[in-house]
């Protein structure tokens, strides 16, 4: 009847996935330097099972509403502490950014570390991921609502590894289109990378 989410989408993957991979979401622009970071450090640490791109909250926020992000807790060594989910969080018009919960908003730095769904990923993750699925699936309280994130997945993962989740901060900016008013914001911002030479235009 209906699909649970992006760890869902990634496991509808697994059996054309053989080797180390990048996921990330299709809608959302995520610049080249958020591909390049994740790839430089999963090359540089061969025994990692997994990274994160960490993006800054001021960088992903849209003008026209509230978004969901992945509010992350990194230690002093880049290490993600916890990861909490919040499906609210919107620019004030005093300035800085806040999350709703309960009705209520909360302010939060717009400094602070969030998780985009940008994370490079190999050694066992699909297995791992599969089986937390089925956990999922058995607890399942409301079928039409409940999701299986992405997030989560990984972070279980990295626990069963018993290896350290690394989260690699990029200065990238986000775009997406969670709005319909995003849509000209998007468009005029590839067009001057494009106008830029940071990528090809068509035929090129």
């Amino acid at each position: 009847v209906k699909q649970w989410g992006t760890g869902h989408a990634v496991l509808a993957a697994r059996d054309v996935i053989s080797g180390p991979f990048a996921a990330v979401n299709a809608d959302d622009f995520y610049g080249r330097e958020s591909f390049e970071i994740i790839a430089k450090y999963m090359k540089e640490n061969p025994d990692s099972p997994t990274c994160m791109a960490g993006f800054v909250l001021k960088n992903t926020l849209t003008e026209n509403g509230t978004v969901a992000r992945g509010h992350c807790t990194v230690d002093e060594n880049g290490v993600l502490v916890d990861i909490t989910e919040r499906t609210k969080i919107a620019k004030q018009e005093g300035g800085g950014a806040a999350y709703l919960e309960d009705d209520v908003w909360h302010p939060v730095s717009e400094d602070s570390i969030v998780s985009m769904n940008a994370w490079a990923l190999k050694g066992g993750f699909l297995a791992s991921a599969a089986e937390d699925f089925v956990d999922f699936l058995e607890n399942l309280k409301d079928p039409m609502k409940q999701e299986y994130y992405l997030p989560t997945a990984v972070w279980n993962f990295s626990k069963k590894c018993d290896r350290p989740l690394k989260v690699v901060k990029t200065g990238s900016k986000w775009y997406g289109v969670t709005y319909k008013e995003d849509k000209e914001t998007v468009e005029k911002y590839i067009a001057s990378l494009i106008e830029a030479g940071v990528y090809p235009g068509k035929g090129q």
